[in-house]
């Protein structure tokens, strides 16, 4: 994955891509003649629930927010995608709607298949069968392993999965451990582990306290990983309530 505010080439992001990697020199050439330009500011919308799932995306740059609207009105960030990251295939190859809200999160830079283009370069080259079959049951296991989290566990542990996760995908070697590499209010890592700012505010102070963590303005450090992990690891096989 890039680093965050870096921008990687149009060549790498295509060999990035499960589905385009496998294909052959010529093949690949031609997904970049094929793919569109698509820039976005912060904040703005890529496509929203209910719209035809009509175009694939790359991410050269920024990072991609995908979000529900609970019945309450609160937004709930499922998932995000980031440099270097394809996304929008759920629905692609059957002609349906988008199941979440894109949203960029930062400013974004990508690239763009329509759903024709992907259905002649699926037809045209076989290697792409597997990569599309592995590809859409990593997506449906990953919307399980989400709604189980929500589900069965509560914010303390959705909040120490996420971070750990997030350490591990845009984690830098910091002084006193590791450093997540993105601005992260308060209000966004509630939208991503389903919990109100407050009470994500709440937990972030504790595990400063005790040292566990760093905060600073939007910025958080990992200083005590174990901790962490042993919240996760206990909480396993024993489902409870928030």
């Amino acid at each position: 994955m890039g680093k965050s505010g870096q921008k990687i080439s149009a060549d790498d992001l295509v060999m990035m891509s499960p589905l385009f990697s496998v294909l052959p020199e010529h093949a690949r050439s031609a997904v970049l003649e094929r793919a569109r330009p698509l820039s976005l500011d912060a904040g703005d919308p890529l496509y929203a629930r209910g719209d035809a799932s009509d175009r694939y995306f790359g991410i050269l740059k920024g990072r991609l927010r995908l979000s529900v609207d609970s019945a309450d009105g609160k937004t709930v960030a499922l998932n995000q995608a980031d440099t270097g990251e394809w996304f929008g295939e759920l629905g692609l190859f059957e002609g349906g709607t988008r199941l979440v809200d894109a949203t960029a999160a930062e400013p974004t830079d990508l690239l763009c298949l329509s759903r024709d283009d992907m259905l002649a370069f699926a037809t045209s080259e076989p290697a792409m069968f597997m990569p599309i079959v592995e590809l859409l049951g990593a997506r449906i296991q990953l919307v399980g392993e989400l709604l189980q989290e929500t589900v069965f566990h509560d914010v303390t542990f959705r909040l120490a999965k996420r971070l750990l996760d997030l350490a591990d995908k845009h984690g830098v070697s910091a002084d006193q451990g590791v450093l997540i590499d993105l601005h992260l209010p308060q209000e966004e890592l509630g939208q991503m582990v389903g919990a109100t700012r407050e009470a994500v505010g709440r937990q972030l102070s504790t595990w400063k306290k005790k040292a566990w963590i760093d905060v600073s303005y939007g910025k958080i450090t990992i200083l005590n990983r174990a901790p962490l992990m042993q919240i996760i690891v206990s909480a396993q096989g024993r489902p409870g309530r928030e």
